[in-house]
C-alpha cells in the first residue's frame, strides 16, 4: 500500500480525534483533517516504516491544534 493510501485509511480516525479536539465543531475538525493529512504528505520522508502512523499521525494533529 502506498503512503498516500495508508494516510487515506486513517482519515476516519482523524476526524474522530479532530472532533475531541475542536470541541464537536465538525467543519473545523474537517479542516484539521485535511491539514493534518497534508502536513502527513509533505513530510513523508520522516515517517520510520513500521512504526505507528496512526500515532504519528495524532501527533501531527496534535501539534498542528
Amino acid at each position: 500500500m502506498s503512503f498516500g493510501l495508508a494516510v487515506e485509511s486513517e482519515r476516519r480516525n482523524l476526524f474522530r480525534y479532530a472532533l475531541h479536539l475542536c470541541g464537536r465543531d465538525r467543519d473545523e475538525a474537517e479542516d484539521l483533517v485535511q491539514d493534518t493529512m497534508l502536513l502527513a504528505l509533505r513530510a513523508e520522508h520522516q515517517f520510520k516504516a513500521g512504526t505507528n502512523l496512526s500515532g504519528w499521525l495524532a501527533t501531527i494533529m496534535r501539534n498542528k491544534r
